[in-house]
């Protein structure tokens, strides 16, 4: 099974709590999902662990998808938290292996950059870039 991406509906609709996976039947590799939780609402700071992981523990050909979500929509404090979610899919395996130290001159220092791309309250878009 080859999964194309992870997707979800926001937790508040009908309860539900749908998690959509789409995919076509034709890779023998085992996919792996990977939890990323932020208790505080800070997206700048997910998207940097995010891209922390990958970085260190997803080659390029492994990385299938990646998805941030909040708890409900709009986001609204759960026990004193704005919770917020990222799911990476990828086939590196249950326990990847660290690629930090296996960099070499030869290898990039980083595989995946970020950029963000939001709007203004006039609908003009604004890059944010992320480190």
């Amino acid at each position: 099974m080859q999964i194309v991406a992870v997707t979800h509906t926001p937790r508040h609709v009908m309860e539900l709590r749908n998690q959509l996976v789409w995919f076509s039947k034709t890779s023998p590799a085992k996919v792996t999902v990977k939890y990323l939780k932020a208790e505080d609402g800070n997206w700048d700071e997910l998207i940097r662990r995010c891209s922390k992981y990958i970085n260190s523990y997803i080659a390029p050909h492994q990385l299938i998808d990646i998805d941030f979500f909040e708890e409900s929509h709009p986001n609204k404090k759960v026990d004193g938290d704005f919770l917020i979610y990222c799911t990476i899919v990828h086939t590196a395996g249950d326990e990847p292996v660290c690629m930090d130290e296996k960099k070499s001159e030869t290898m990039p220092a980083k595989f995946f950059t970020t950029k963000t791309f939001t709007s203004n309250f006039n609908g003009d878009e604004i890059e944010t870039p992320y480190k």
